[in-house]
């Protein structure tokens, strides 16, 4: 066997592994798979507006509900 009978062979496996990562390349663009990845529509839906108006009367009641409870000591071993 000479090298020029090898090389034919050679070529039409390099040129058939050539397509196949080929194939598999845009089979993987078009399920994109190289996208870089997004936010969901999910995580997106979660967000909350800024223009909600507040309640100011029930936002100092919280406030002072809250400075109480902190007050207090949790366990009598503060005491």
């Amino acid at each position: 066997m000479s090298v020029k009978e090898e090389l034919p062979m050679n070529r039409k496996y390099i040129t058939v592994a050539v397509v196949a990562v080929l194939c598999i390349a845009a089979l993987g663009y078009s399920k994109g798979w190289f996208n870089s990845p997004s936010p969901s529509p999910e995580m997106e839906s979660t967000k909350v507006s800024t223009s909600q108006p507040m309640d100011e009367d029930n936002a100092s009641k919280d406030v002072a509900q809250a400075a109480d409870v902190t007050m207090k000591p949790a366990n009598s071993a503060a005491k």
